[in-house]
C-alpha cells in the first residue's frame, strides 16, 4: 500500500504526567505539537486530541501510546485516573482507523527510526543482532517492552513485579516507601518518579519533585545524590534481572520522562556495579549495550512507526 503524502497521521503519546499529541508528515517529521503536563495544565487529554486533529484537513488514520493496559476496545492508564473506549474515540476524532497501543510497545518501534543524536550510548557493549533488545525505564511508572530481531514486540507488566532489597539500608527504604515491615513494594514504586521522591524523602526528610532531585544531584547536593546512587543501585539491578529474563543481548534501551533525565548518571558506579554484579552471569551482562533515549518525542515516533507498518501490511491491526 503507497501511502499519500498529503495524508499526516494524527498520533499522541498519553503519559501518566504528559500528554503530547501531534501530526505526523512521515520519517519522523512532526507539525502542531502539543504538550500538555497533568497538574499544570487544564486540558484534558481527549480535548488536545480533538484539538489538534480538527486542525487537520486531510487524516484518516491516528494512532495513540498510553501509559497502561489496552484490553480490546477499552484503555485503562495506570497511574492516571483517564480511560476511554477505542471505537467511540475513533468516532469523535473522525478516522477511518484509530491505533492504540502501550507506550512502552511504541518506544520499541521507535528504536531502528530515532535520529543518531536521539540516543545517548552509555556502553557499546558487544550486540549480538539475533537477540532481543529491551526498552525500559521509569517515568510516572516503570514500563517495559521487548523488540525481537525479526521486529515482533512484546508489552509486559514488569512495573508490577514484586522489589526486594539487597542490605539493610535497602530493606529500610523499601520499608518506608511500602508503608510496613514485609510488606514488598512493586517494581514502580521504587523505579520511577514517585519512588525516586519517596528515596529522596526518607534520606532527607524533606518533599522535592523528581525534576528538582535531579537538578540538585548534578549541581553536587548531598542527598539529591544520595537519592540518585540509591535509585540507580535498584535500578541497576532490576534492569539486569529483566535483561537475563528475556536474553537481551541485542542491548537495553532506557526511556521514560526520569530514566531520560538520568542519562549523565547511567556511567556511574551505582548503576553499572550493580547492573552487572551476578553470581553467574556477570560476564553477559558486562557485554550488554546500554543506551538512553534522549529523542524528543520517541513515544509520538513508535506510534508513527508501527501506524506506517499496520497500513502497509495490509492487515489490521498489528499491534505488536
Amino acid at each position: 500500500m503507497i501511502l499519500p503524502a498529503f495524508s499526516p497521521f494524527l498520533v499522541a503519546d498519553i503519559g501518566g504526567t504528559t500528554t503530547r499529541v501531534a501530526a505526523a508528515l512521515g520519517a519522523g517529521e512532526f507539525t502542531d505539537v502539543e504538550v500538555a503536563v497533568a497538574d499544570q495544565d487544564i486540558v484534558d487529554p481527549l480535548e488536545l486530541l480533538l484539538e489538534v486533529r480538527n486542525r487537520l484537513t486531510h487524516c484518516e488514520y491516528g494512532a495513540v501510546a498510553v501509559a497502561g493496559r489496552v484490553e480490546d476496545d477499552e484503555v485503562q492508564l495506570t497511574n492516571r485516573d483517564f480511560n476511554f473506549s477505542i471505537s467511540k474515540l475513533e468516532q469523535q476524532l473522525q478516522l477511518r482507523k484509530l491505533l492504540v497501543v502501550n507506550d512502552f510497545v511504541a518506544l520499541a518501534h521507535a528504536i531502528d527510526a530515532l535520529p543518531s543524536d536521539g540516543v545517548h550510548t552509555v556502553r557499546q557493549g558487544e550486540r549480538q543482532k539475533h537477540s532481543p533488545l529491551v526498552v525500559c525505564g521509569p517515568g510516572t511508572g516503570f514500563g517495559l517492552a521487548v523488540l525481537y530481531a525479526d521486529g515482533k514486540v512484546v508489552s509486559t507488566e514488569a512495573g508490577h513485579l514484586r522489589l526486594g532489597s539487597f542490605d539493610r539500608e535497602e530493606a529500610y527504604l523499601l520499608e518506608r516507601i511500602s508503608g510496613k515491615a514485609l510488606d514488598r513494594p512493586i517494581v514502580e514504586d521504587v523505579i520511577s518518579g514517585k519512588g525516586l521522591q519517596a528515596i529522596y524523602q526518607a534520606i532527607s526528610g524533606r518533599d522535592q519533585t523528581p525534576e528538582s532531585i535531579v537538578k540538585d544531584a548534578e549541581s553536587g547536593i548531598s542527598d539529591a545524590k544520595e537519592a540518585i546512587d540509591r535509585f540507580l543501585r535498584f535500578f541497576g539491578r532490576i534492569v539486569a534481572d529483566l535483561s537475563l529474563l528475556f536474553d537481551a543481548r541485542g542491548g537495553v534501551f532506557i526511556a521514560g520522562g526520569v530514566g531520560s533525565s538520568l542519562s549523565r548518571f547511567y556511567s556511574s558506579a551505582s548503576f553499572m556495579r550493580w547492573f552487572e554484579t551476578h553470581p553467574t552471569n556477570g560476564l553477559i551482562l558486562s557485554r550488554v549495550p546500554i543506551h538512553v533515549v534522549t529523542y524528543a518525542f520517541p513515544g509520538l515516533l513508535g506510534a508513527e512507526q508501527l501506524l506506517e507498518r499496520n497500513l502497509k501490511s495490509g492487515r489490521w491491526p498489528i499491534s505488536e
